[in-house]
């Protein structure tokens, strides 16, 4: 049996809502010479027996099953150390990919071998368009400078999904990156050692249903200690500083740690605390409030306790929507 150019590896959990979609659209790619790991997480749904079903048409799938959910780090780098192939990219179960993608990246790699990734235009389900959603061309001859540039703006990160030569892979251990923009660590040590490219045609969608969509769920799902409550940036904060990224580009380093971890922590606690925190309820309100209801002492008491628990009623509702 040959081994084929490309691997692609799907880690998967609770995927039957939309994984047929994406398979579909890695098996229509017009560029065929590639294996499909896929690594079901312990999916308590019907993932797995559609993965069987597609294992047994295309002999190009190799579905493994784990026995206990790994957690999704853990899954990523399961499918990466299967991998054989020269060019490896991940592939997430609720995206789906234009039929050149493949083509398209890989024939790219092979004729400028400067350039580590390559990826093609992309969308997002909520409109994300190119840089926006992640993915452009980053090929400044200065490694720290491509560093530089990628961290300006990370935006939703797809570049992550590109085409990989998977040599520079190869050492990559994903659990050292498990936390808060972990995947910014994982690009920024990869610019280091190469270009990654952006084909510009528009052959590649994100769903955007992924769970960095809600930051309460994401930033809970990844938090290691108390601190991260402060600063969710605090383990990406400390990357930079040691990475020897601070020592070339000081004020920059420390402009963009501050604009992170202010940018995370305001929608954290503004979705876990619910709107009620984030107002300002002025006491001219509450007198307000009150002198329009009532007219004396008794009924002025009643009043208020009326008001503020329908503010209390308010704040539980936000909360416990912001904890869906």
């Amino acid at each position: 049996m040959t081994t084929p150019k490309v691997s692609i590896g799907m880690p998967v959990y609770n995927g039957e809502p939309f994984i047929r979609e994406a398979l579909d659209s890695l098996l229509a790619q017009t560029f065929t010479d590639f294996d499909l790991i896929i690594s079901d997480n312990a999916s308590t749904d019907g993932t797995e027996a559609i993965c069987q079903e597609y294992a047994a048409k295309d002999k190009r799938i190799r579905y493994i099953r784990q026995t206990e959910n790994r957690g999704a780090t853990a899954n990523f780098q399961f499918v990466l150390d299967e991998a054989v192939g020269e060019y490896f990219m991940w592939a997430a179960a609720d995206d789906r990919w234009g039929e050149l993608f493949v083509e398209e990246n890989f024939n790219f790699l092979t004729q400028n071998f400067s350039y580590i990734g390559s990826i093609s235009q992309s969308y997002t389900q909520s409109g994300e368009i190119g840089a926006v959603a992640g993915s452009t061309t980053i090929s400044n001859p200065d490694k720290w400078d491509r560093v530089e540039k990628f961290l300006v703006n990370p935006a939703s990160n797809a570049r992550y999904y590109s085409l990989w030569r998977r040599s520079h892979l190869a050492n990559l251990k994903l659990s050292r990156y498990d936390y808060v923009a972990g995947d910014w660590a994982i690009i920024s040590e990869l610019l280091k050692s190469g270009m990654i490219n952006c084909i510009g045609k528009e052959i590649q969608f994100f769903k955007g249903a992924g769970i960095s969509a809600n930051p309460v769920r994401y930033f809970d799902s990844v938090r290691k200690n108390f601190l991260e409550f402060l600063f969710p940036f605090f383990f990406f904060s400390q990357y930079l500083l040691s990475s020897g990224f601070f020592v070339r580009k000081p004020y920059f380093t420390i402009k963009m740690i501050f604009l992170w971890n202010y940018g995370g922590f305001v929608p954290y606690w503004r979705q876990r605390l619910g709107t009620i925190l984030w107002r300002v309820v002025k006491l001219s309100d509450v007198a307000a409030y009150v002198d329009h209801n009532v007219s004396d002492l008794a009924k002025s008491k009643q009043a208020l306790k009326i008001y503020l628990n329908k503010w209390k009623n308010r704040f539980k509702i936000a909360n416990r929507n912001a904890l869906r």
